[in-house]
């Protein structure tokens, strides 16, 4: 959820933009546990990356709604029981297009001579972390490992059952 363009829009006309979108609590609480059904792929992203020996220690989370619901950053934690920080830069896409643009510009431009430089002197973490609770995150294990075997069977040639539906679908 995020917001590129949001119109009011009445009977098909456009009538006003929206400048701020507000996505409160309430829209976390509503979804409850379904939640994790937003989440557990990005949960099997990590554990991609740590079958391939790299290493995911902490998350960065950017962005208004990271910036905006304490609550779904604590559901994060919880979820990949990994600690989440927030980027110091409220645009943070903006500031990796320029680090990149100083990168490309070198260090004899005024830019910087390596990646790491240009992050180093031009980005930044905001000083709180969410840490997991351990207690929600267990719960959120046992639930992902159920997940994981949904998948497998549905996903991954256990059953030919979403093969089957799919046809009768067409």
């Amino acid at each position: 959820m995020t917001r590129f363009a949001c119109f009011w829009v009445e009977e098909g006309q456009i009538v006003a933009p929206i400048n701020v979108m507000r996505f409160d609590e309430t829209l976390y609480r509503v979804l409850g546990e379904n939640l994790i059904d937003l989440t557990c792929e990005r949960e099997m992203i990590l554990d991609a990356f740590e079958a391939e020996q790299i290493p995911v220690t902490e998350l960065v989370a950017t962005g208004g709604l990271a910036e905006r619901s304490p609550l779904l950053l604590r559901i994060y934690a919880d979820i990949t029981q990994r600690p989440i920080r927030l980027a110091a830069s409220p645009n943070a896409s903006a500031l990796g297009a320029a680090i990149l643009g100083a990168l490309a510009a070198g260090a004899e431009r005024g830019g910087h001579g390596s990646l790491e430089a240009a992050v180093e002197q031009m980005a930044g973490l905001a000083t709180e972390t969410i840490e997991p609770d351990g207690e929600a995150a267990r719960q959120y294990e046992a639930l992902y490992k159920e997940y994981l075997e949904l998948h497998d069977h549905f996903g991954r040639g256990g059953s030919a059952v979403m093969s089957r539906l799919r046809r009768l679908r067409r």
